[in-house]
């Protein structure tokens, strides 16, 4: 095995570069996808682009199965961040720097490989650390190549030794129910949104869509906004209930002398 320290940025990014440019390894709606010739011939095309010593066919599916492990770990790590509540300083970050590079090959196989589950197979627990493409083509350029085989890793309640079916049905149950209490919450308080509800939601979307300190800058400047209208608001208000008081008093001054007035006329 060849190639086992850690690779430099620019190695990294050269060789997902490469990786991209043959479809037929990672893109299923490409009508070569399944072609296994192409494919082998793709792996080929890679080794002697890298042109690193001793690192061959078997090296390069390594190498993209460890991409595809990380680029779902971390995925995961921000979905966790945001579920979890935390704050706009809280959200995970990221900082592999080929991550984005890799979006639009893993996500959209995530996403197919999720569908295919739920549609075909109910019973099929997907590993992301170990998903692995069917062996199928691409555009690529046809050449002959070495027969390699390699299946996609699941684990099925079929072939799961000791693993029992009903927790997983319990589990499933607890997760149907969570999802529906979720949506019966959502649909609560949707219909208790005013349009302020509405502007602050929109507010928080474009913060997020800042760098962090330019969000923190935006934030301190709409608190600032807020505070000063706030003070004017409070002012506002004791001037009013001071009014209020003035007239109250004067109205008791008034009934005082009228109600005196009347018992000294009485007594004469």
């Amino acid at each position: 095995m060849a190639n086992k320290g850690k690779w430099k940025l620019d190695t990294t990014l050269k060789f997902i570069h490469c990786y991209k440019l043959h479809e037929c390894l990672w893109k299923f709606t490409s009508p070569d996808y399944k072609n296994k010739k192409k494919r082998d011939v793709a792996y080929i095309a890679i080794v002697n682009k890298m042109n690193i010593k001793n690192f061959g066919i078997q090296e390069v599916k390594n190498k993209i199965k460890n991409l595809r492990s990380t680029y779902s770990q971390e995925l995961k790590k921000i979905e966790n961040s945001k579920k979890s509540g935390a704050g706009l300083d809280h959200v995970y970050i990221s900082n592999i720097k080929w991550l984005k590079e890799m979006e639009e090959v893993f996500m959209s196989e995530l996403k197919r490989k999720k569908r295919n589950t739920y549609k075909n197979i109910p019973s099929v627990t997907l590993v992301p650390e170990q998903l692995v493409p069917p062996e199928s083509g691409s555009q690529c350029p046809a050449a002959a190549g070495e027969e390699i085989s390699q299946q996609p890793t699941i684990t099925t309640a079929a072939t799961t030794a000791n693993t029992p079916l009903r927790p997983k049905k319990r589990s499933r149950v607890i997760i149907n129910a969570i999802n529906e209490l979720k949506t019966l919450h959502h649909q609560v308080h949707a219909a208790e949104e005013s349009s302020f509800d509405v502007f602050g939601k929109s507010v928080a979307i474009q913060l997020k869509n800042f760098s962090v300190e330019n969000a923190l800058l935006a934030q301190q400047k709409i608190q600032c906004i807020l505070t000063e209208i706030g003070i004017a608001d409070c002012r506002e208000k004791r001037g009013k209930k001071t009014n209020t008081s003035t007239v109250a008093s004067i109205d008791d001054t008034i009934e005082s002398a009228l109600l005196t007035a009347f018992k000294s006329n009485t007594t004469e």
